[in-house]
């Protein structure tokens, strides 16, 4: 395609981007339980596409490093605040 492959890119086509992205809009997660959320593409077409990425590159699409450590400091920013009202 002419494109720069040095890493694995999930919007050639931008129609993977569009099935999570609705606009500006993040599609909304779906609840398995009390602590594990799902954010699920609507189209078969492109499950199959992150099912062959993961095969091909193995984890494609987990948290990054940023992501992680927002959590934790949002974890823990609310704990202490929990924590100061008791």
């Amino acid at each position: 395609m002419g494109r720069d492959n040095s890493k694995v890119n999930l919007v050639l086509f931008g129609d993977l981007k569009s099935d999570v992205f609705n606009g500006r809009e993040v599609a909304e997660p779906t609840e398995v339980n009390a602590i594990t959320y799902e954010l699920r593409v609507k189209r078969q077409e492109n499950l199959d596409k992150i099912n062959g990425l993961e095969d091909k590159y193995g984890t494609v699409f987990d948290l990054t490093t940023a992501e992680v450590n927002n959590f934790i400091e949002t974890a823990e920013f609310e704990t202490i605040k929990i924590l100061s009202q008791l």
